[in-house]
């Protein structure tokens, strides 16, 4: 990847650690990383993340059905960070017209807030 296109990203131990599970998905290169957690109200989040394409991707389902499905591109970085709630990711992304943020946590239960501001 060109300096312009570096995406950040914890390594896969840490994000196993994170969601306390091993990826339910991943590509040969390791650039493409899926994770599956189930919450205690039975909320399955789906997250995923693709290097190349600078991209997350997160579902949100619950008794098979997709409540919420957010993919967006030109990811800059996903942190793992700590708030007086918990652990959650934190991913960002930056285009020449918009900077949007992401926080997702997976306990207690999931929650995921995502915002954009047009720049």
């Amino acid at each position: 990847m060109n300096g312009e296109s570096m995406f950040e990203v914890p390594d896969e131990l840490d994000l196993t650690i994170f969601f306390e599970c091993e990826p339910l998905e991943k590509d040969s290169s390791g650039c493409l990383l899926c994770y599956k957690v189930t919450d205690k109200a039975g909320i399955d989040l789906y997250f995923s993340f693709d290097e190349i394409q600078r991209s997350i991707q997160v579902r949100l389902v619950y008794q098979g059905s997709e409540l919420v499905l957010i993919y967006e591109e030109f990811a800059e970085k996903i942190s793992i960070e700590n708030d007086k709630t918990g652990e959650y990711l934190l991913c960002n992304f930056i285009s020449k017209e918009v900077e949007s943020t992401a926080r997702v946590y997976v306990r207690p239960l999931i929650r995921v807030s995502w915002g954009s501001l047009e720049i």
